[in-house]
């Protein structure tokens, strides 16, 4: 699912991030927000960014379930109730629960979106970069010596 969203173009909605796909400009999402309320324009609630985000990779991970054979969602699903405190097991058997998998693959895509840097994307990336590159060597001390960097 997350090669799904890598695969597509960032929409270039967060400005100075500069994110090379949708799994980036969603991770920015979960991690540094916007975490806004609902927007209204003359009146009009537009719901809120985040939300936006959430209901459109939802609806790709609830497109890519139904397309699923068979026995995959009898097997997701069995995982799926297994993992709701709230499902009766003996009904689980067998069953398929779409909107359980969908739950189950949206939590573990919000896991993996809520970890790791992103500092290297993100507004300040020039100032991170100097941080996150080193090196050794003849070069690095030439430049060193005449004060040039390696970033912009």
């Amino acid at each position: 699912m997350i090669v799904n969203l890598q695969s597509r173009d960032a929409i270039g909605y967060f400005g100075d991030v500069a994110a090379r796909h949708w799994w980036d400009e969603y991770r920015w999402n979960l991690q540094e927000g916007p975490f806004d309320d609902d927007q209204y324009v003359f009146r009009q609630n537009l719901g809120s960014i985040s939300g936006a985000w959430d209901d459109t990779v939802r609806a790709i991970v609830q497109g890519e379930v139904e397309k699923l054979p068979r026995y995959a969602l009898i097997f997701l699903s069995a995982h799926a109730f297994e993992l709701n405190e709230n499902s009766d097991e003996n009904d689980s058997v067998g069953s398929i629960w779409v909107d359980g998998v969908v739950d189950t693959v949206m939590e573990e895509i919000n896991q993996r979106g809520s970890q790791g840097n992103l500092y290297l994307i993100g507004p300040h990336r020039y100032e991170v970069i100097g941080h996150e590159i080193e090196g050794s060597g003849m070069v690095w001390s030439i430049l060193s010596e005449q004060g040039n960097r390696v970033w912009n």
